[in-house]
């Protein structure tokens, strides 16, 4: 069940400054999930475009259970999101033709093999993709199936190297791929964040981490710099 209030930020300034939220423009929608505050900035007039960024909360890494999900998922315009958000109201979904408005398409890939094994990572990996939920271009799926992991390293350059099976994959809007092995995460760490989660200024906000720092860095075109 989804809960939904109003508040005055006026009448309740005490409350909206405790939760560090009085830093920030009225009107805001937030969603709050599982003590985590994170705030919606796309069209206030679009129920699509706020069901997407809520559904991304919810379910920031998407289940795929077959090697068809996978490559549907990857190919940029096949995919359908299915997650229980929609599942009364497939009407409210972005449809393809919507989507195509969106220029820098993104799809994020998790491969791993033995997830018990990588419980901090996805953790990370979901707080990242929650705190750029709204990138309506953008979409994270998870495999763990060992059986369609092991065909799709077989079919794909998606792992750094012959022994890995673990790997987070950025595909952008112009089909170039960046990897990067969990095992090794040295491509993160030279990648300079503001901040951490742990390091963040208010733990109840959404924050900025190394995983969302390179998906960012890896498919959004860099801004030309101004002539002065």
């Amino acid at each position: 069940m989804i809960k939904i209030a109003r508040i005055d930020s006026e009448k309740n300034f005490e409350f909206v400054k405790s939760e560090g939220l009085w830093e920030y423009d009225d009107p805001t929608i937030w969603v709050f999930h599982e003590g985590t505050f994170y705030s919606y900035d796309n069209s206030l007039g679009s129920i699509k475009h706020f069901l997407a960024f809520l559904n991304k909360i919810m379910v920031p890494l998407v289940q795929l259970k077959s090697e068809n999900e996978v490559y549907d998922f990857m190919a940029l315009d096949k995919f359908v999101d299915n997650n229980k958000l929609y599942k009364n109201v497939p009407h409210l979904m972005l449809t393809q033709t919507e989507m195509s408005v969106y220029k820098y398409v993104t799809r994020v890939l998790v491969l791993i093999f033995d997830k018990n094994d990588y419980d901090e990572e996805l953790n990370d990996i979901r707080a990242g993709i929650r705190f750029i939920s709204n990138r309506v271009d953008l979409r994270a799926g998870l495999v763990t199936d060992k059986k369609v992991l092991k065909k799709i390293k077989k079919e794909t350059n998606w792992f750094e190297n012959e022994s890995s099976f673990t790997s987070l994959v950025v595909k952008r809007y112009d089909g170039n791929i960046e990897i990067v092995d969990l095992m090794n995460t040295e491509k993160l760490t030279q990648i300079k964040t503001p901040f951490t989660n742990k390091e963040s200024k208010n733990e109840k906000l959404g924050a900025i981490n190394n995983y969302s720092v390179f998906i960012n860095k890896h498919s959004l075109k860099l801004i030309e710099p101004l002539n002065s």
